[in-house]
């Protein structure tokens, strides 16, 4: 049983290092405002093992991906403060949902309008 068990944590680490490159590749690839990757990190628990930062006059966003793979994004629009911050998340996803995920936020960066997966929260 432990077998089992020690196979899944490898395998979701090894995803993870899976997700982590891609997202380390779309950064160095895009054309965007201020943008940096910090990661793998040795993050137990609850804690993400990578983050993207985002920054531009348009939209500041930091994209957390744990392993699981479950990636928490929060958002918010320097130009417009009042309209409070965003958060979007999901579960289990794959490369191109990743890419797509992180090309809306580079769109909405460059003064595009947010992503339909980011809903609004007060701050």
């Amino acid at each position: 049983m432990m077998h089992a068990r020690d196979e899944s944590e490898g395998d979701r680490i090894r995803r993870d290092l899976e997700l982590g490159s891609v997202m380390r590749a779309w950064v160095d690839a895009a054309d965007i405002g201020h943008a940096e990757v910090l990661g793998p990190l040795e993050a137990p628990g609850i804690f993400p093992r990578w983050i993207l930062t985002i920054r531009s006059k348009e939209l500041e966003a930091d994209v957390y991906l744990f392993l699981g793979p479950h990636v928490d994004v929060s958002a918010f629009r320097p130009s417009d403060p009042d309209r409070g911050g965003f958060v979007g998340s999901e579960e289990q996803l794959s490369d191109a949902r990743l890419i797509e995920m992180l090309e809306d936020l580079a769109s909405a960066s460059l003064g595009g309008p947010l992503p339909e997966w980011l809903r609004s929260v007060a701050l």
